[in-house]
């Protein structure tokens, strides 16, 4: 059996499709833990990348609790967002409004969170 490559562009398609299919979604990230580090491995606009950026320079925020706690986070009002620190206030003077990080378990390649 012959297995395809994958293309390079994949992930980035995959965040796209999912801002179109999921009603009330402008923006969506992925990211993952690489050796305790987080990696955004691709995002549909430069919004979703600073949104990962902002999380990682507060070092706390949605993605990196739903990282690391394995568990939905949500926040449907950032203006009103009292946890993760500086990040929410941040978040809202860039145009943020809510988010939801999902987390994503991906076996021995270890621990991620899909952020809306």
């Amino acid at each position: 059996m012959v297995v395809a490559d994958m293309p390079f562009d994949l992930l980035p398609r995959i965040t796209g499709l999912i801002c179109r299919a999921v009603a009330g979604v402008d923006d969506c990230g992925i990211t993952v833990l690489h050796p305790g580090q987080a990696v955004t491995l691709a995002f549909s606009s430069d919004l979703a990348a600073l949104n990962d950026e902002l999380q990682c320079t507060a070092e706390a925020g949605p993605c990196l609790q739903a990282m690391n706690g394995g568990s939905v986070v949500e926040s449907q009002d950032l203006s009103v967002e009292t946890r993760w620190g500086r990040y929410p206030a941040a978040a809202v003077d860039c145009g943020m409004g809510s988010v939801l990080s999902l987390p994503i378990r991906a076996a021995d390649a270890g621990r991620g969170a899909l952020n809306l």
